[in-house]
């Protein structure tokens, strides 16, 4: 083989090498989500217990959230 086809090869196998390789990009982390019924109080916490906040004005009676996530559903004393 010629010098410069091993020089081409070579390149080639190196950028074939770095493509694979290449790491997928970063996505942000998704967290979870708990909701806990706190007597009439329904509060939506982190995974690790952390509470975000306090939903709901002392008359929930059921709460939920969606599967991604991102709506929470409260049903209160009045069916509203």
């Amino acid at each position: 083989m010629t010098t410069l086809l091993k020089l081409l090869l070579s390149h080639f196998l190196f950028s074939l090498f770095i493509f694979i390789n290449q790491p997928t990009q970063a996505q942000s982390p998704k967290y979870m989500y708990l909701i806990k019924l706190n007597g009439t109080k329904a509060e939506l916490r982190q995974t690790n217990g952390n509470m975000i906040r306090q939903l709901g004005n002392n008359d929930v009676v059921f709460a939920d959230l969606n599967s991604a996530q991102d709506h929470v559903l409260l049903t209160t004393q009045s069916g509203k």
